[in-house]
């Protein structure tokens, strides 16, 4: 049941909120494994064994003003990495993209999808798991 309330020159609408919370395993751990003959490693969740990250598809490039790691990931709901211009601020999977993630000061249009650097560097992502579950 929703309320609304008159208080001097202004209404004031407080909707309900039935909000279900689902118990939290703080336990809920991760199982780190190495692969020595391709220099790959999977990270992946105790609970229900999703593989979170997973390096075996490509290498580890580490190189001046160049740091690359490719991974696959258990769904396609990634946000994060960087300061970019997107529509949407889910990534879309339709084709291969480079984001840069060192700043500079220099503005770029703010209209379609544009890879280049702006203002800021945040290296980190975040992907909503399809069971709900999120790593980041």
């Amino acid at each position: 049941m929703s309320k609304i309330s008159r208080r001097q020159k202004h209404f004031r609408f407080e909707p309900d909120i039935f909000a279900t919370k689902e118990s939290i395993n703080a336990d809920d751990g991760f199982l780190v494994s190495a692969n020595s003959e391709d220099m790959s490693f999977t990270v992946k969740r105790s609970s229900t064994g999703t593989i979170v990250f997973d390096t075996s598809i490509g290498g580890l490039v580490f190189a001046d003003q160049y740091i690359q790691i490719a991974t696959r990931l258990p769904s396609e709901n990634l946000y994060g990495l960087g300061e970019n211009v997107h529509q949407t601020l889910k990534h879309k999977f339709d084709k291969y993209k480079t984001w840069s993630m060192f700043a500079r000061d220099q503005a770029t249009e703010s209209v379609g999808e544009h890879t280049g650097n702006l203002y800021g560097v945040h290296p980190f992502y975040l992907v909503v798991e399809n069971d709900g579950k999120a790593h980041g």
